[in-house]
Parts: C-alpha cells; structure tokens; sequence
C-alpha cells in the first residue's frame, strides 16, 4: 500500500512558518490548533514560542493561563532535543517562572 502524500501539509506549514511573527501569532495558533499538529511538531513549538514572547507580560489572567500552558510544553519539547540547561531552556523557563508568579498574585 501506497503511504500518504504529506507534501501539501508541509507546504502549509511551510507557509505558516514564513507568515509567523508576534503581530498575526494569535491568528496563526488558532490554525495551528485546529489542525492535526502535535505538541512537539515543529511550527507548533515556535508558534507557543511566539505566543509566549508575545504575551509574557500580559496581566490577563486567561492569557497568563496560556502562556504558562504554553511555556511547559515548549521546555517538555526542550528538553527531549537538549537534555541541558541551554539559554533557550532558561529564557522560557523565566517566562514560566514570571506568568506563574504573576497568577499567584492575582489570586491573593
């Protein structure tokens, strides 16, 4: 049997890698969410990277809910490519580190 002709999904995501930048990230998200896109997926990862650049210093409590979400699945995709304590792992570790500590005080 034949396997499946996945060179129209790269080409979206392609696509979706070229037009990603914090102005449209919310845009691009929702799509990437909607499609079938695992956690680890490439354009998933650096999509929440955005999102998490984007909106680490909301006081929102539903965005700040988000982005800790976000940054926990972007240092679980992290650490599975890099076991150590990279500045990538420590710059998104901060932001998961600051959204929390934000939340904490919103609720006392």
């Amino acid at each position: 049997q034949k396997g499946e002709d996945l060179r129209e999904k790269y080409l979206m995501v392609n696509d979706l890698q070229k037009r990603l930048d914090e102005d449209n990230v919310d845009e691009i998200l929702k799509i990437v969410e909607e499609a079938p896109y695992h956690n680890n997926f490439y354009i998933t990862t650096l999509c929440f990277m955005k999102y998490i650049d984007k909106h680490k210093t909301s006081n929102d409590r539903e965005t700040l809910d988000v982005v800790v979400d976000k940054a926990k699945c972007v240092l679980s995709t992290l650490s599975r490519l890099d076991g150590g304590c990279t500045r990538l792992n420590g710059k998104y570790l901060m932001s998961l580190l600051t959204a929390q500590h934000k939340l904490m005080m919103c609720r006392n």
